[in-house]
């Protein structure tokens, strides 16, 4: 899917409606602390970060794809840091997250990213 065009409307899609209802059950799953520096692959226009950090104070990271999504993302979050690129080429050194997610974002990684150690 191409979601450079559907930027503008995702959020009041189906499917950006229907994300929303896994964002709580998300979080239960994740140790999330105040301070956390939180990245979110496929980030999206930056909802699930926005939901996050309304129950905690993180350090928002995402990294999306789709230069639009993050313009959006950016846009909601500016306190946050959004950078357009894709799970197999992440610009951040390792170990420099607390907590790594793909909420609704999965499905689309190519299956040789499914799979990376």
């Amino acid at each position: 899917m191409e979601f450079d065009k559907y930027a503008e409307s995702y959020d009041s899609s189906f499917m950006g409606k229907g994300s929303g209802r896994f964002y709580s059950d998300l979080i239960k799953e994740l140790d999330i602390n105040d301070g956390d520096c939180v990245l979110d692959v496929g980030c999206g226009t930056g909802n699930v970060l926005a939901f996050v950090s309304k129950q905690k104070k993180i350090n928002g990271f995402g990294i999306d794809v789709s230069p639009n999504m993050i313009t959006i993302a950016q846009d909601k979050n500016p306190d946050f840091e959004f950078v357009t690129g894709d799970s197999g080429n992440l610009p951040y050194t390792d170990e420099s997250m607390d907590v790594v997610m793909a909420c609704m974002a999965y499905h689309h990684f190519p299956d040789q990213e499914k799979f990376r150690k």
